[in-house]
C-alpha cells in the first residue's frame, strides 16, 4: 500500500552474514511497525530465515545531508536466532524526492 515501504539492509557483523528483508507499515501520525526476515548465515552454517520486529518514527526535517534539512525515519529493530537477540537502531536520510528521468540526444559536431 501507499503506507508501506520495503527494503533491504546488508548485515555488518563478524558473527554472521546475510540480508535483513524490512517491511515498515506506517500509520497516519509517523509512526511504523518493522516486520521481516532475516536471512542469516554464521560461518559454515545453512543460511535460516528469522522474523524481524520493531518500530519507528517518521520526522520532518529530523536528520541532515550535505548541509540541508532532510527527512527521517529512525528504527529500533530486532531478531533472535533461537539462542541471541540482535538489536539494531538505524536512521534512513530521505535525500532526494520528486526525481524524474531526464532523456538527453547527443549532438554530432563535424
Amino acid at each position: 500500500g501507499k503506507n508501506q515501504v520495503s527494503i533491504k539492509e546488508n548485515t555488518h557483523s563478524s558473527k554472521f552474514t546475510g540480508d535483513l528483508n524490512l517491511l515498515l507499515d506506517f500509520s497516519e501520525d509517523g509512526n511504523c511497525t518493522v516486520s521481516g526476515i532475516s536471512s542469516i548465515k554464521t560461518g559454515t552454517e545453512v543460511t535460516i530465515d528469522y522474523p524481524v520486529t520493531g518500530n519507528g518514527t517518521f520526522i520532518n526535517d529530523g536528520d541532515a545531508w550535505g548541509g540541508s534539512k532532510r527527512d527521517a525515519i529512525h528504527l529500533k529493530y530486532q531478531f533472535t536466532d533461537g539462542i541471541n537477540t540482535y538489536s539494531a537502531t538505524d536512521t534512513l536520510v530521505i535525500r532526494d524526492r520528486g526525481v524524474v528521468m531526464e532523456a538527453f540526444e547527443p549532438v554530432v559536431i563535424n
